[in-house]
């Protein structure tokens, strides 16, 4: 009994002493840190300074290299402004040389530049005295002979025939009746498979006026080479008709090809893809203000070409972008799609480098960051404005055209018309198609709508300057004059 008191107070006394002695170390390690804050607390109040001495220099390393950071964005802001400015100083400058009238376009200095290039100089026998007060275009194209047949030994093939707004030719009435076929199915499969608007016979007594009614030039070549095969063999038939249209297409395209290929490779151009020397062979049989697209496609390179050598950017570079400006205007089925836009698609069909590409697309555009689309532009503008390029005929011309369709469409706004245009603007004939089946016309709303376009032609300063036959075919021809 005694034994088992003895060992419960051991015990006891064991347990007690051993939570006595962890509850004395725990007040000893307080005692210690509240010694050493003290301590601290005592040193930061004689020396705040040396207390915080780590802090204190981390701070400053901290605040030298934001202001570092400061600065060099600064620098980078300053640098990016600088450039800004300079390119907008840049696109000013080159805005007010596309801007400026022709007769201003160049200073002297860019003008003695192009003396020491061709090698000319006041003294020579090319040069004429009498040309020193000549604006600086005149100079370049009169003087040193920047024209394409001057500058390069190039012969360009002449298109098949003439160019003009529609072709229109004589025939027998034998070839009369081999062309039209019976009730006219020869020429409507003419028309259907040659894509164009309309085929026109009119009876001159024997003979047969043929007018080819398209305002594509090319479609028109295809169309004379169509019909000169036809006339060529003594029997036609629907078979035959679609053979002579695919022989007609293939020749035309081959010898497309081959103008293309013949004038790149003269230019050291050496492309493999056949369909960009298709394309570019057809600007021989396009036109734009009477200009053939072809020679202004190579006039408005050597100039692109020259004027980067002045600034000495890659000369073979804007050479290709001057000669291909104009690419999307070889596309005979774009519709009323821009041409800088059918550009840019063929550009990329062909992979041309991204300077072309820019160059094509956007040598229309007012705002360029394009060296190479600006000293295109600045070619071009100078090729179109040289003295005999465009000629004002052709430009008046369209106008005249231009007006006499408003006035037809104003006066028989209930019909589907279709115009052309001859002998120099004093002959107009017009076609009129029912937009209904069952529309049909008497004697009497024709003599009508025929007054209307009479009065219209007589009171518009454009179209009233000289005489103009106008011929309506509606079932029956009527003719009149507008001035007796």
């Amino acid at each position: 009994m005694n034994n088992n008191i003895t060992n419960s107070i051991a015990q006891l006394f064991f347990n007690t002493s051993f939570f006595a002695f962890l509850f004395l170390i725990i007040i000893a390690f307080n005692l210690c840190l509240f010694a050493y804050l003290y301590f601290q607390y005592r040193i930061y109040k004689k020396n705040p300074k040396k207390a915080n001495n780590f802090k204190a220099n981390e701070y400053e390393k901290i605040k030298l290299l934001k202001n570092q950071n400061f600065t060099e964005s600064n620098k980078l802001i300053a640098t990016t402004n600088e450039l800004n400015e300079l390119t907008s100083q840049l696109d000013n400058i080159l805005v007010r040389i596309i801007n400026k009238p022709l007769a201003k376009l160049v200073n002297d200095f860019l003008d003695e530049q192009i003396k020491q290039i061709v090698k000319l100089d006041k003294n020579s026998s090319d040069f004429h005295s009498e040309s020193d007060n000549l604006p600086f275009y005149t100079k370049l194209f009169n003087d040193f002979h920047f024209g394409v047949d001057k500058l390069i030994n190039i012969n360009i093939k002449n298109p098949l025939y003439n160019w003009v707004y529609s072709p229109s030719f004589l025939i027998s009435e034998s070839d009369f009746r081999k062309l039209n076929g019976i009730s006219g199915i020869n020429k409507k499969l003419l028309v259907e498979k040659l894509r164009i608007e309309d085929i026109v016979f009119t009876d001159l007594n024997k003979k047969y006026e043929v007018n080819v009614l398209t305002e594509s030039p090319i479609k028109a070549q295809k169309t004379v080479l169509t019909v000169r095969n036809i006339l060529m063999n003594d029997y036609v038939d629907n078979e035959r008709i679609e053979s002579y249209v695919q022989q007609a297409n293939f020749f035309f395209t081959e010898h497309c090809k081959k103008i293309g290929k013949e004038i790149l490779e003269s230019l050291n151009i050496f492309i493999s893809s056949s369909s960009l020397h298709r394309h570019f062979g057809f600007l021989a049989f396009r036109y734009s203000f009477g200009q053939n697209v072809l020679s202004h496609s190579l006039e408005t390179a050597f100039l692109t070409a020259h004027l980067a050598a002045l600034i000495e950017l890659d000369s073979e570079l804007s050479l290709k972008c001057g000669l291909l400006h104009d690419i999307g205007k070889s596309n005979d089925d774009n519709g009323k799609e821009s041409h800088t836009i059918t550009g840019a698609k063929l550009a990329e069909q062909f992979q041309l480098p991204d300077d072309i590409k820019y160059t094509i697309a956007n040598h229309h555009n007012k705002h360029i960051d394009n060296t190479y689309c600006r000293l295109t532009q600045i070619a071009d503008k100078l090729s179109a404005a040289r003295i005999g390029a465009r000629s004002d005929s052709s430009l008046l011309f369209k106008q005249l055209k231009d007006e006499l369709k408003k006035i037809v469409d104003k006066t028989i706004n209930n019909f589907h018309t279709t115009i052309l245009l001859g002998q120099s603007g004093r002959r107009l004939m017009i076609w009129l198609e029912t937009k209904n089946q069952n529309q049909l016309l008497s004697n009497e709303q024709i003599i009508e709508m025929v007054e209307k376009i009479k009065a219209e032609i007589a009171k518009n300063p454009i179209t009233n300057h000289f005489p103009i036959k106008v011929v309506i075919r509606y079932n029956f021809e009527h003719s009149f004059n507008t001035k007796s």
